[in-house]
């Protein structure tokens, strides 16, 4: 592995400064890059050409961050333990940090022709929620994720922590307006359906028809639920059954529910086709 620049030992240097300004959304916007910190991260930015701008790694950092060092194209640079720490968003390093260019792409390539399954944020401001929603979104095969203007930065470092590297691999787009998601999902073909505890259609009667379109699903925040200006886009609201006495669920449960449950018809998976003991 060479390094192609000098050895950091100041937690105080300009360049520390530089990387902890991606800390902020706004030292985001202006730059167009983000942290992707520890090695699961940093492994899954690597497997896309042309992402990573540069690398830092701690002089303790393990065999497995030296390895994902020396297989980058771009520049290392090699740093004491406790620059890394002042680098980083974690309170405890996790041996190498690189620097990304940001990975979303424009509305028109996610939602598009041949699309069958669709996730739509709209006002989602968590970014743990939104990590987790884009990492189960990956799991579950569905093919891109779509953040209203309103929602929080998917490169936001709690967010790209929460994704376990799905953010490298999955077609993200950010700034949103309803109006056009609406309409790219028109074109499309697709049924924009809104979750609601009070949704007009149940969700395992709607995924087990045996003709209909794909469907972008549409989950709103914790506090404030689907925007009124989305519901009244969306085609139908949809609910998710409780069985028991729990009053809702959260929005990361109820993506997952919905993407499994449809991803599961579309395979034509059923316990009917489940093998018995």
């Amino acid at each position: 592995m060479s390094h192609s620049t000098p050895e950091l030992t100041s937690p105080r240097s300009p360049r520390v400064a530089a990387v902890k300004r991606l800390h902020s959304s706004r030292g985001r916007r202006d730059s167009l890059l983000f942290l992707a910190e520890g090695p699961q991260s940093v492994r899954e930015a690597l497997r896309v050409p042309g992402v990573v701008e540069e690398i830092y790694l701690s002089i303790t950092a393990t065999e497995a961050c030296r390895d994902l060092a020396s297989i980058s194209d771009a520049p290392v640079t090699l740093v004491t333990e406790d620059v890394l720490s002042a680098m980083g968003e974690t309170q405890v390093p996790q041996g190498i940090v690189a620097i990304c260019k940001f990975v979303t792409q424009p509305l028109e390539n996610v939602i598009r022709a041949g699309c069958s399954m669709i996730v739509v944020l709209d006002g989602a401001g968590d970014p743990g929620n939104v990590g987790t929603i884009i990492r189960t979104a990956h799991a579950a095969g569905a093919d891109g994720v779509v953040l209203t203007h309103d929602s929080v930065d998917p490169h936001n470092g709690k967010c790209v922590r929460a994704t376990a590297g799905s953010l490298f691999h999955l077609p993200i787009a950010t700034g949103a307006e309803p109006a056009q998601i609406a309409s790219l999902a028109g074109a499309a073909g697709l049924l924009l359906a809104v979750t609601a505890a009070d949704g007009d259609a149940d969700l395992y009667e709607l995924v087990s028809r045996d003709s209909r379109p794909g469907i972008a699903w549409i989950l709103g925040s914790e506090a404030h639920g689907v925007s009124e200006e989305m519901r009244t886009l969306a085609d139908l609201s949809v609910s998710i059954p409780i069985f028991g006495g729990a009053e809702s669920l959260n929005v990361g449960s109820a993506a997952a529910i919905c993407l499994y449950s449809d991803a599961a018809a579309r395979h034509g998976l059923s316990r009917a086709s489940i093998p018995g003991p």
